[in-house]
């Protein structure tokens, strides 16, 4: 295995994640449609969520860190904090709307979304093994 760049490592797992969550946004809300009604409702929102906070990855990974040495290890950190901080607004957000969707729905999509790309992001950086930062 050739050693990667961290700009190349960290664009390979920007598009892993991007994919991944795409996918398992479409999942849940196709499942939510067949499902329908409240279920509905809480699969859009928990598939919209998922694709909120897979772009905040995808940003957060897609960054230039290699530009900045001392902060070539922070991508992963950004994108935890985007994460934490999309899944509060989202939980906000969804405190004025109680009772037009399904929470079992919403909370099925959501955490499959946050999961898949939270795996996907880290196995991919894991699998770069050694992170190398250019000058």
């Amino acid at each position: 295995m050739s050693v990667q760049s961290t700009a190349t490592l960290f664009r390979r797992a920007a598009r892993n994640v991007a994919l991944t969550g795409l996918l398992v946004a479409g999942a849940s809300l196709a499942a939510g449609l067949v499902a329908g009604g409240s279920a509905m409702a809480g699969a859009a929102w928990g598939a919209g969520s998922s694709v909120l906070i897979t772009a905040a990855a995808v940003v957060a990974l897609l960054v230039p860190w290699q530009r900045w040495p001392l902060l070539a290890g922070t991508g992963v950190l950004v994108s935890l904090t985007a994460k934490l901080l999309v899944a509060g607004g989202v939980l906000l957000a969804l405190s004025a709307q109680e009772g037009t969707y399904s929470p079992g729905w919403f909370f099925a999509a959501f955490s499959a979304g946050v999961v898949a790309v939270t795996l996907v992001e880290v196995l991919t950086l894991a699998g770069g093994r050694t992170l190398t930062v250019e000058l």
